[in-house]
């Protein structure tokens, strides 16, 4: 419980200044439980964007798939809402429209429109 009234009294706070917050975890220093930090940080943030903003309730309502949806190297394309994860050499290796992935032909679609 301590960690979470850290995160809800000090992070949280500390971060009500900014538009954009990104998150990077390379274990340099510790090793987290990510999928327990994600969790933390999401339902932390949700709090605040709730209680602050006014945000909808709903926001808690996510579903396993939606929830470890995030990955690295994505690229968005808010017009479209799709989203492309590259790989090292800039081949889309999964491509979404929102939370739904796109076949094959669906890319392509994409790619020449």
């Amino acid at each position: 419980m301590l960690i979470k009234e850290l995160l809800d009294k000090t992070l949280v706070r500390s971060l009500e200044g900014y538009d954009v917050i990104g998150f990077d975890i390379d274990h340099c220093l510790v090793q987290y439980n990510v999928p327990n930090l994600y969790r933390m940080t999401y339902h932390g943030l949700v709090d605040t964007l709730i209680k602050d903003r006014d945000y909808p309730k709903s926001m808690h309502e996510l579903t396993e798939e939606q929830f470890n949806f995030p990955m690295n190297g994505a690229i968005c394309d808010f017009e479209t809402g799709c989203s492309l994860k590259l790989g090292a050499d800039n081949t889309i290796l999964r491509a979404y429209h929102g939370f739904r992935r796109l076949s094959l032909e669906e890319v392509n679609v994409y790619i020449t429109s």
